[in-house]
């Protein structure tokens, strides 16, 4: 699933910081190179995923808002090569420390999909009828 794509960072970053974060030719051209992105958004989506595949039953069947600025902030970081300014680092820091709440259940996506559960995955469950012995009953 894409949480983000190309307009959704352009939006957010300008076109200038994404020029100087993907063009990587040399000489350089001057243009946003749209294959360096798409790797840099495709790896955000694949860590996201990460933590919420313990949570939720993926793909999701819709993206929040929120899933698209970790996936920009995400992308951001992995852009970075030519050194990392603290801003960057904090968001990426902040958003990590929230997929891992939201994995946990401290946090939630805020959507109808936070009741579902991951499938089992055919592995096998047990339930129990209830204590037979307890303090109070011996």
């Amino acid at each position: 699933m894409t949480y983000a794509v190309q307009a959704d960072m352009l939006t957010a970053l300008g076109e200038d910081e994404l020029i100087q974060l993907t063009d990587r030719a040399d000489p350089p051209v001057g243009a946003i190179d749209a294959t360096v992105l798409t790797r840099a958004l495709e790896a955000a989506d694949g860590e996201i995923d990460s933590y919420l595949a313990a949570r939720y039953t993926l793909p999701l069947p819709s993206v929040p808002v929120i899933l698209r600025d970790c996936a920009i902030d995400i992308a951001r970081y992995r852009l970075h090569d030519r050194g990392l300014p603290d801003l960057v680092k904090d968001a990426y820091k902040d958003r990590i420390t929230w997929l891992r709440d939201v994995a946990k259940g401290i946090a939630s996506l805020g959507t109808a999909t936070d009741t579902l559960t991951p499938a089992s995955a055919g592995l096998p469950e047990m339930t129990s009828g209830g204590r037979v012995f307890a303090r109070e009953t011996i």
